[in-house]
């Protein structure tokens, strides 16, 4: 259409690049600090926080070449689970990820989520497994995603696409951050409910109270 052109990844965006291992591996993951997002945690439109990693802050500071920001595209770029991809939940920062998952930033006009459904799309899945660089196992690199041909409409359009987008997705995310919430509270009570440590009425209040917040 008359506006609109078709570009390369590369110039939609300010950072593509894929995460780093801390030395000493899962020897220095933490019960908490700074996330070390993985592969496992990402998925198609969705994090999942089960498995999630954690890291010290001087590990981190070792990795802050690879530091997500909130709005960050996250790929899955090797693996079983390869173009899996997200958009990071801020909840979970500050943030790095590890060599199996790629930071896909988007330049300032690019709504982040333009790009994130264009990864969606089971025919830019295609193309760039077509493009596998994996001796033994699927991979795709940096150069491949940079090289990844978009149609783009007008600045106008893509703004708009994000007014009406943003709210949206913004209630997917207030929804999935009451899941782990409510699931995270289930975990708690329900042994000392079974125990008889804790009344029935004293978990309804506490549920009732999340849910007002």
């Amino acid at each position: 259409p008359e506006g609109w052109a078709v570009q390369p990844f590369a110039q939609l965006t300010d950072k593509i690049g894929s995460g780093a291992t801390p030395r000493g591996g899962k020897e220095v993951y933490q019960d908490e600090g700074v996330a070390l997002i993985r592969s496992q945690n990402v998925y198609d439109s969705l994090f999942v926080w089960e498995g999630l990693a954690r890291i010290t802050d001087e590990v981190a500071d070792q990795l802050r070449g690879v530091t997500v920001q909130e709005g960050d595209v996250l790929l899955n770029i090797t693996g079983a689970s390869i173009l899996r991809t997200c958009v990071v939940v801020p909840d979970v920062l500050p943030a790095r990820v590890n060599q199996h998952v790629a930071i896909i930033r988007a330049k300032a006009g690019v709504p982040p989520r333009f790009l994130h459904q264009h990864l969606l799309l089971a025919e830019t899945k295609n193309y760039l497994l077509g493009l596998n660089a994996g001796a033994s196992r699927e991979a795709i690199t940096k150069g491949h995603i940079e090289s990844l041909e978009v149609l783009v409409p007008d600045p106008e359009l893509l703004a708009s696409f994000q007014t009406f987008t943003d709210p949206l997705f913004l209630q997917v995310e207030c929804g999935a951050r009451q899941t782990r919430a409510l699931a995270e509270m289930r975990d708690t009570l329900l042994p000392r409910l079974l125990s008889g440590e804790l009344q029935v009425n004293s978990v309804s209040d506490a549920v009732e109270s999340l849910e007002a917040n």
